[in-house]
């Protein structure tokens, strides 16, 4: 259960910030929860999807052209959503469009919340060339981590550029 508002914050706007993997998990726990007519395929494509006919198009992990039919289709596929995609082109009134943000941005979990920053509020560390956006989750923090394009440049101490920030991993990757 997550709770959006809390009596010091009636008049404000809900935000949240979930882990795409946490939030597929309460999804698929969600709809296992309501019988035996779900299912689910899992290191699978999305090709198309028709939300009229409900049907959905994927390539299994073994390659091989699968169909579904399914009353309801929950897509958690990402920016780049074939769902989204299958009903913008069913639903005239239905526009969604993506645009590309300068520079990179990663996405790290945290234990806890580091030293020095306000364990319940949404914290932003200037740097250079990494800035960081750190909040605080259920189960430790969550820091966004952005950059520029381009690192460096050729004024390291070999004139070598500085190592690209893009390389940066996720302990759990």
């Amino acid at each position: 259960k997550v709770d959006l508002r809390t009596p010091d914050d009636s008049n404000s706007e809900p935000s949240i910030l979930l882990y795409q993997s946490d939030l597929c998990a309460a999804l698929l726990e969600e709809l296992q929860r309501h019988g035996a007519r779900f299912s689910a395929s899992f290191q699978s494509k999305v090709v198309s999807c028709d939300p009229v006919e409900g049907v959905v198009k994927f390539l299994g992990a073994d390659g091989a052209e699968l169909e579904a039919k399914a009353d309801l289709v929950a897509g958690a596929d990402g920016v780049r959503s074939v769902v989204r995609d299958g009903i913008a082109a069913a639903s005239p009134g239905f526009q969604a469009s993506i645009q590309p943000l300068p520079g990179n941005l990663k996405v790290v979990r945290l234990d806890a919340m580091p030293p020095g920053l306000n364990p319940d509020a949404v914290s932003v560390v200037p740097g250079s060339p990494i800035s960081a956006f750190v909040e605080p989750t259920a189960s430790g923090a969550c820091a966004l981590l952005t950059w520029p394009d381009t690192v460096g440049g050729g004024d390291g101490p070999d004139g070598a550029a500085a190592k690209s920030p893009g390389e940066l991993t996720d302990a759990d990757e």
